[in-house]
């Protein structure tokens, strides 16, 4: 019987042994391993929806070895677009990566706090103070790689604000109850989420 117990207790230290030889995407992630690092061993669509630094991950840059997040919570349950009647130049990329560009081009002519854009640039959620309101296509990879797994919590209204502007009266807002970009004035009240850039 203690031959029987000494090899039982054999088996399970080495099962142990090897789950830790093997740890999962969220757990590298959580270990604060760098993407890159992740991405020798993993593809890059593990790394969707997975948790990071004060989100989710949205978006993946083989590249350059990093990754796009998106917050948990929103920045604002409610908030005008802000900078009505003003056209702002050069915050009317859709692009990913240019929520980042936008998000400075509305801050540098409407530094307001209680705006779209101000609420993610002014923001410290998770710790980390590098936060923009995502451009369209950003928005457009959250609901794709995060919304649509089940996760995010997003605002039972569905709209969001994007950083991209059409005119000086309208922005893009995504609606996440139907994947689509759609325009409204700036004036009108919708959620906010931020997103930021992270190679761990």
């Amino acid at each position: 019987m203690r031959r029987i117990m000494m090899i039982l207790t054999i088996l399970v230290g080495l099962t142990a042994c090897k789950k830790n030889e093997n740890p999962t995407v969220q757990e590298l992630l959580d270990k604060g391993v760098e993407i890159s690092v992740i991405l020798d061993d993993h593809p890059a669509d593990s790394l969707l929806g997975k948790k990071l630094q004060g989100g989710w991950i949205f978006y993946v840059e083989e590249v350059e070895g990093a990754v796009r997040i998106v917050s948990d919570v929103d920045m604002s349950t409610q908030s005008v677009w802000g900078c009505a009647g003003n056209e702002i130049n050069g915050a009317d990329s859709t692009g990913i990566g240019y929520g980042r560009w936008n998000t400075d081009e509305i801050i540098a002519e409407c530094p307001d706090a209680n705006a779209a854009a101000g609420y993610c640039y002014y923001s410290n959620h998770g710790g980390f103070t590098d936060w923009v309101l995502p451009s369209a296509e950003e928005l457009e990879a959250v609901y794709q790689n995060v919304h649509q797994k089940g996760i995010g919590n997003f605002s039972a209204s569905g709209k969001y604000w994007t950083s991209s502007e059409v005119s000086a009266t309208e922005s893009y807002h995504f609606d996440f109850s139907n994947g689509n970009w759609e325009i409204s004035n700036k004036t009108v009240f919708l959620p906010v989420r931020a997103v930021r850039k992270s190679d761990q």
